[in-house]
């Protein structure tokens, strides 16, 4: 049904098709590059994630033409993506032409987990400010995109949940007036763009309610911190997984004997995910079920869980997770690299976040492979176009992100297909 009613609005717009599966592209083909970015609380914790999309011609990424063809993509390729790896109460926000909001298109998504999105040129015409009574009245929560004083957004004010502030490169005095502005109509403040600690800080200060930028996927780094015994034996046990140094009995042992570890891995297996006939019950026959190379993926990425030390570095190792096997991924579509490497280098590429140190301090005297370590100190290589290429995916910085597909030869529909399936991948491993 919702298909159908998609497939009659798209009719509006004559370069989208819909393809049986769902899959939105042009009438050429193009396929559709969706990401999301995640909106943080004041703690550390994530509060839900904006989706993002881009059309990408022969991997030359651009905004869509039609909104209806962009916000479509998000329909259906980032909903369908995102929604089942959500933790509970987490939302997703999704942008909306003022179009789009008059002809209902954000009615066709759950109120519960999808927040409308307005975009920032939407004028507050008679027909946009029913729509939006409409959809609050039906339990939708509204955003307002990219306010920075505008007296158009102030008209939509009223019917708003958040209003979303620009925060990038703006001085404290301006930042202060929109808060202003925004207090007497109750609205969440969020900032957004937020790109390094000191404007965290002062968004913080100034009250804002939710963060979301680039920031908050590398905490900062603790000048003169060295890493902890414990952190020591982690780390040097992961660079044992990337060099290969190890065989199946030595990984049911280091499982085996840690009782945590064990009961994470029988919980890993006996999850919805796998639907096994009958219940795995000991470590032996959970390595048997597995093989060495996904055990030696779960030890990782569990070894990695064990190094949280708060909601937003939990965020980090989550990420890297799910930055390793989206690399993994992409690669196996033809790189020519191993799979097991490029594991690694997605999953090592985020440690120095995740501990607070240099990158430099994390890998020092870990027996990696030369190749994987020019990548990891961001030095010219082979694996380093890789690495950045992941790394502008996740941020939507989509020129980056299709040059570098081009250079790599990766094509779009295989970069959606991995990313989507890394999210789920990831979301399982951390549940």
């Amino acid at each position: 049904m919702l298909l159908k009613h998609l497939r009659s609005l798209l009719s509006k717009s004559q370069g989208a098709v819909v393809q049986d599966d769902g899959v939105i592209t042009t009438v050429s083909g193009v396929p559709v590059w969706v990401a999301r970015q995640p909106v943080f609380t004041a703690q550390g914790g994530i509060w839900g994630y904006e989706l993002l999309s881009r059309v990408c011609p022969e991997n030359v990424c651009r905004p869509a033409e039609d909104a209806y063809v962009a916000t479509s993509s998000v329909v259906f390729d980032g909903v369908e993506m995102v929604a089942p790896a959500l933790a509970a109460g987490e939302r997703l926000l999704i942008n909306y032409s003022g179009e789009m909001l008059v002809d209902g298109v954000p009615a066709m998504l759950p109120p519960d987990i999808c927040v409308v999105e307005v975009l920032e040129d939407v004028q507050p015409t008679q027909e946009v400010l029913a729509a939006l009574l409409r959809l609050r009245e039906a339990g939708y929560m509204v955003a307002l995109d990219d306010y920075i004083g505008q007296e158009a957004a102030e008209t939509l004010m009223p019917l708003a949940d958040i209003v979303k502030v620009d925060v990038l490169g703006r001085e404290r005095e301006a930042i202060a007036r929109d808060v202003a502005r925004i207090r007497p109509y109750g609205c969440t403040l969020l900032a957004e763009k937020v790109e390094d600690r000191q404007m965290f800080d002062l968004c913080a200060e100034l009250g804002f309610d939710l963060f979301q930028g680039f920031f908050f996927s590398r905490p900062q780094l603790v000048a003169g911190k060295k890493l902890t015994s414990s952190e020591t034996v982690k780390t040097r046990l992961l660079a044992r997984m990337a060099s290969g140094d190890y065989d199946m009995a030595e990984l049911g042992d280091i499982i085996r004997i840690d009782a945590a570890l064990s009961t994470r891995l029988l919980r890993y297996l006996n999850s919805a995910f796998f639907a096994l006939p009958s219940p795995v019950v000991s470590v032996s026959q959970a390595a048997g079920l597995l093989g060495q190379e996904k055990l030696r993926r779960w030890l990782c990425v569990a070894i990695l869980s064990d190094m949280e030390s708060s909601p937003l570095s939990r965020h980090v190792a989550v990420q890297a997770a799910q930055r390793g096997k989206f690399l993994e991924l992409v690669c196996g579509t033809g790189c020519g690299r191993p799979a097991s490497e490029m594991f690694m280098l997605g999953l090592l590429s985020m440690l120095d976040g995740l501990l607070a140190v240099s990158m430099e301090s994390v890998i020092a005297g870990m027996p990696l492979d030369e190749q994987l370590t020019d990548a990891l100190l961001g030095r010219p290589g082979p694996l380093l176009p890789w690495l950045r290429f992941a790394a502008a995916y996740e941020k939507g910085d989509w020129q980056q992100a299709a040059e570098l597909a081009r250079r790599l030869g990766v094509s779009g529909e295989e970069v959606s297909r991995c990313y989507s399936e890394a999210i789920s991948w990831a979301a399982v491993m951390f549940a």
